[in-house]
């Protein structure tokens, strides 16, 4: 998760619920997420989706993010 936030991003701005889904391997509610964040997450995604090389088998939009699998 942390390998997707921009360089020096602050985690702390990151609330606790999204942490702590992630870190359960859960999915998190992105909505909650600052609004730099999802904007840095929707502009980054094909690149984000390159990082996983090929291992992406679907994808859902969710409130405007698209979640892979």
């Amino acid at each position: 998760m942390f390998n997707m936030l921009p360089p020096g991003y602050d985690i702390r701005k990151i609330p606790k619920e999204v942490v702590q889904a992630a870190m359960k391997g859960e999915m998190p509610d992105l909505t909650l997420l600052p609004p730099d964040l999802q904007q840095h997450l929707r502009d980054n995604l094909e690149k984000m989706m390159e990082n996983y090389n090929g291992a992406v088998r679907h994808c859902w939009v969710v409130y405007s993010f698209y979640i892979c699998v």
